[in-house]
């Protein structure tokens, strides 16, 4: 399987090389190694198979682990230190919209890094690099947390950055901690407010109107993380209506790291016996993002949406609600 990936010229979507290669073509150049969303997330997925097993590949061959980092070499770490153009990392224009690609790709280069790089200075040279990439995202996110990308792809955006933040502070021995921060806390609510009951969500933007397989698990580190009893409540009461602790990833691949489980497992016990009342406000308002959340507490709910079709996954619902 390893040496099938090595082989692939590119780890890219074609949909994705078109923006991303100077050519403008969906035809992969071996000359020109991008850095892009399902691109970034094979590689680290990559990079944890090499740090777990690269002793183990050496026993069959020295060949597959050798080759393993070589790609991981040219093909994430070297472009993501040598370009500043890639449009996600938000460093050669200052108007540029973004979006969950940003923290998606940073997060995925900063855990290559962590997992790969021996050399102390290159180390700090690849975690600063993402911390400016993720610092352009937070600078372009509404400052009154709401995702403009709706609750489906928060978990791309706020989740991801509540995991980039958490991978930073372990990886600076806590000198470098956001997760307490006001903003960040409510960006990590949005999904509770946009969660009208029954797994029924505000479907503005990119959003399913259902979605039937939240995490409660990683919902509720993401509480723990940043202090939000509201979250955590909101998880802690998932994780008993599912009966079990499900560390199954509702994330999709591109958003998904074995770094989520492993954190999720230090809230193991706490989550299943937290119970504490969901104390979600009846009128919730976003003056930013322009959305509005009402809810009598009875079974009515609506929500409303202003804001502009300039948004990021904004499919021209300005003026639209849900009730």
């Amino acid at each position: 399987g390893v040496i099938c990936f090595c082989e692939m010229t590119s780890w890219a979507l074609s949909a994705h090389l078109v923006s991303h290669q100077s050519s403008g073509r969906s035809i992969p150049d071996i000359d020109e190694p991008v850095v892009a969303l399902r691109q970034s997330k094979v590689a680290e997925m990559l990079a944890w198979v090499w740090y777990y097993f690269h002793d183990e590949f050496d026993k069959t061959s020295p060949v597959i682990a050798r080759r393993l980092r070589h790609e991981l070499q040219v093909r994430m770490l070297d472009p993501f230190m040598a370009r500043e153009d890639f449009w996600w990392m938000g460093l050669r224009d200052k108007r540029q919209v973004l979006n969950n690609w940003t923290v998606c790709c940073s997060f995925n280069a900063m855990m290559c890094f962590m997992l790969l790089e021996d050399d102390a200075d290159r180390l700090t040279d690849g975690v600063w690099k993402s911390m400016r990439c993720v610092d352009q995202l937070l600078n372009y996110a509404p400052a009154d947390g709401a995702c403009d990308e709706g609750p489906s792809y928060w978990k791309g955006n706020a989740g991801m950055i509540v995991n980039y933040l958490g991978a930073l502070r372990r990886v600076t021995a806590g000198k470098v901690d956001l997760l307490r921060d006001p903003f960040v806390r409510r960006m990590t609510e949005f999904y509770v407010h946009s969660c009208v009951g029954d797994e029924w969500l505000v479907s503005f933007a990119d959003a399913h109107a259902r979605n039937a397989n939240t995490t409660y698990p990683l919902l509720y580190r993401f509480g723990a993380e940043v202090q939000s009893p509201l979250l955590k409540a909101f998880a802690a009461r998932g994780v008993r209506l599912q009966g079990r602790v499900d560390f199954e990833s509702d994330m999709s691949p591109c958003f998904y790291s074995l770094y989520h489980e492993f954190e999720n497992l230090w809230y193991y016990d706490e989550m299943q016996h937290f119970d504490e009342p969901i104390d979600r406000p009846s009128c919730v308002w976003y003056p930013v993002a322009q959305f509005c959340y009402l809810d009598n507490q009875h079974g009515l709910f609506l929500a409303a949406k202003g804001g502009h079709n300039g948004e990021s996954h904004n499919h021209n619902d300005v003026g639209s609600g849900v009730f």
